[in-house]
């Protein structure tokens, strides 16, 4: 992301591949340890644009051995699955100016039961 995000001429692939996939061009999302959410948003944002950004790295054969194959993008959903209700719960919070302690427990035992369903 961050490579595509610094050259414009793979910005501008990146542009016309998603016009050719008639998918509304979204700029890519680099991830950045600081903020919570970050993660969630870049994985996001790849996967809506996964098409497009598939044709980009392939065209460019610098990048080729860079592109993602159908067992990475399912793993990236997976991922997805898992983070979307830390993300919808961080954004819950974030709403709120003072989180009332009660909202703030409601929310750690909604966290920790969605872990432990992924527990094996």
């Amino acid at each position: 992301m961050a490579k595509i995000r610094r050259s414009n001429p793979l910005e501008e692939s990146l542009i016309h591949f998603c016009e050719l996939e008639q998918i509304k061009y979204l700029a890519p999302v680099v991830d950045m340890p600081v903020r919570w959410n970050s993660t969630y948003t870049m994985l996001s944002r790849s996967f809506y644009l996964r098409n497009p950004l598939d044709k980009t790295v392939r065209s460019d054969s610098k990048f080729s051995s860079l592109a993602l194959n159908s067992s990475d993008w399912k793993t990236i959903e997976e991922v997805l699955t898992f983070l979307k209700p830390f993300h919808e719960m961080t954004l819950q919070i974030s709403e709120h100016c003072t989180p009332a302690l009660s909202l703030t427990a409601a929310i750690y035992i909604e966290m920790y039961n969605h872990v432990k369903s992924y527990q094996v």
